[in-house]
């Protein structure tokens, strides 16, 4: 039985029962158990203290924009093109 999403939740981007097989390139297990339990726990934190979930939320978005940059100044160096990164995991928009 396919389980049905509701309109407004996002779609699934870490394996999962539901989603076996994760898109792009596949992060290492542990990454990918960690982000999931970061996931859960946001989502915990979200009912009890939502104004902690937002700034956690906030840390999250600064730690994926500082890496994010990092990882496609690596590529780069290396020389690898936009056109080979794999599909959504393109470099971060630059800052304002």
């Amino acid at each position: 039985m396919t389980a049905v999403r509701h309109h407004d939740e996002p779609e699934p981007i870490l394996p999962s029962s539901s989603n076996p097989v994760p898109r792009g390139t596949p992060l290492p297990d542990s990454l990918a158990a960690l982000l999931v339990e970061v996931a859960e726990r946001l989502t915990a934190t979200t009912a009890d203290a939502p104004l902690a979930a937002l700034r956690a939320v906030g840390v999250l978005e600064r730690i994926a924009a500082r890496v994010g940059r990092e990882a496609a100044g690596v590529l780069a160096e290396d020389g690898v093109s936009a056109e080979r990164w794999p599909p959504g995991s393109g470099p971060p928009a630059p800052r304002p």
